[in-house]
């Protein structure tokens, strides 16, 4: 039992699960722009859910969370590129600003049920 895991240990191209595979998932922009596809997604389904039943998340703390997972993938998009530094930067301190909203909700959530306790 242990010699197959050596051996794979020793050559990784023969490894069961090899990570060179997803190395190049963020040399395309595949991968980024399917997370923007599905956070928008998300957020639609979830807010237009919202609106119909009045059951869900608030919209609020629903915009915040993935806003902030959408500012990641926006720099995933910018991190390879040429001259994309700036766009880089802007997406990691947009996805910072939504993480920051976003705890903001909570703590307001948070204080308002304990002032129902």
């Amino acid at each position: 039992m242990i010699r197959p895991v050596l051996a794979s240990v020793q050559d990784p191209l023969t490894a069961p699960i090899s990570l060179e595979g997803f190395a190049g998932l963020l040399d395309r922009d595949a991968l980024p722009l399917a997370l923007l596809g599905v956070l928008a997604l998300e957020a639609f389904a979830l807010l237009w859910w919202h609106q119909r039943t009045g059951r869900g998340p608030a919209s609020a703390p629903t915009l915040s969370f993935l806003g902030a997972g959408a500012g990641f993938a926006a720099a995933l998009l910018f991190h390879r590129r040429a001259g994309g530094a700036a766009g880089f930067a802007l997406a990691m301190l947009v996805a910072l600003g939504m993480h920051l909203w976003h705890l903001q909700q909570l703590a307001r959530l948070s204080r308002a049920s304990h002032d129902q306790d």
